[in-house]
């Protein structure tokens, strides 16, 4: 094993350790072994801050306010556009776009209804809220009934379902059922990623290419409430509130807490894509699947990678 002597700045690209200066040096399989990266184990990815590992220190003063700004890419994979229903708007900049049809919801006025909304996406999540709408009610997810919550917009991630009702006791007009990505650095490249559809009030007059609507207003006396969020907390000045599963309460008739109390367990997958100039090495808790370059069962001895526990 190495010692504090032999301590050496590696950089981790397209599968293997580097070191941070010559990525033209290749250490052996065996070198490789003795390598230790941050958490301990060799095979696993490493999160550098401002492209540096270990992170940059911060120094701190007694009673100071310290402002961290933390900006993260979801992958090497870029987002452009979304759909719902099949149907849906491409922007090539933040206001314009290719006047694509949009799929449209006729509602009657002062009704009541149920959107089922799933998302199909493969890696980002989408924030989902209608147009000059600060209250829908989220009644059900996964097809587990749950009791009404009123919030502004939702948080979907690949792969949930999550049902929400909606009033219609707005003006009659159209409004713009819209799902934007999470991500903040598309407004600084003058990009919208987002998918569209149309929810039309059938006494009103049609537009089938409506323009692009503005966020929701949330204001300090009249905070934003935000289902389903992956983080705790938005920026002070957003005047959003965070909500997650543990503010929600079951109603559905055929959970019972009591079966599995103290009897589950909850196993967690961290997919991780990092997507490393060009190549996108997905592990899964830091594993990867890498096939064999032989017949592993009858050339066993000549398998390149060995996990120790196959």
């Amino acid at each position: 094993m190495m010692n504090e002597k032999d301590k050496i700045l590696l950089v981790p690209l397209k599968g293997r350790f580097w070191l941070f200066n010559n990525t033209n040096k290749q250490y052996t399989k065996e070198e490789e072994k003795e390598f230790i990266s941050a958490d301990g184990y060799g095979s696993r990815i490493v999160i550098a801050i401002n492209r540096r590992f270990p992170c940059p220190s911060i120094t701190a003063y007694e009673n100071q306010k310290i402002i961290v700004h933390m900006r993260a890419k979801y992958s090497g994979f870029h987002c452009y556009s979304g759909l719902i229903n099949g149907k849906g708007r491409f922007y090539s900049s933040l206001t314009t776009h290719n006047q694509a049809p949009l799929t449209k919801f006729d509602v009657e006025p002062n009704s009541v209804y149920r959107f089922r909304v799933k998302s199909a996406a493969t890696l980002y999540p989408f924030r989902i809220y209608i147009q000059e709408n600060n209250a829908i009610r989220i009644v059900a997810s996964d097809g587990f009934e749950i009791k009404p919550m009123e919030v502004e917009s939702l948080i979907i991630h690949p792969g949930e379902r999550i049902d929400f009702i909606l009033t219609t006791d707005k003006v009659s007009r159209k409004y713009l059922l819209i799902a934007e990505t999470l991500e903040k650095e598309p407004e600084f490249r003058n990009q919208y990623h987002a998918a569209q559809a149309i929810i039309h009030y059938k006494d009103a007059s049609e537009n089938l290419d409506p323009p692009k609507a503005s966020r929701n207003t949330c204001t300090e006396q009249n905070k934003c409430k935000i289902f389903n969020c992956p983080f705790l907390y938005y920026p002070k000045s957003d005047n959003r509130i965070c909500l997650t599963w543990n503010d929600v309460t079951s109603v559905d008739p055929n959970s019972n807490i009591n079966d599995v109390k103290g009897k589950t367990i909850e196993p967690f997958y961290n997919f991780v894509f990092p997507g490393e100039n060009n190549f996108f090495p997905g592990s899964i808790n830091g594993h990867q699947f890498l096939p064999p370059t032989v017949a592993a069962y009858a050339e066993w001895d000549n398998v390149e990678q060995n996990c120790g526990k196959c």
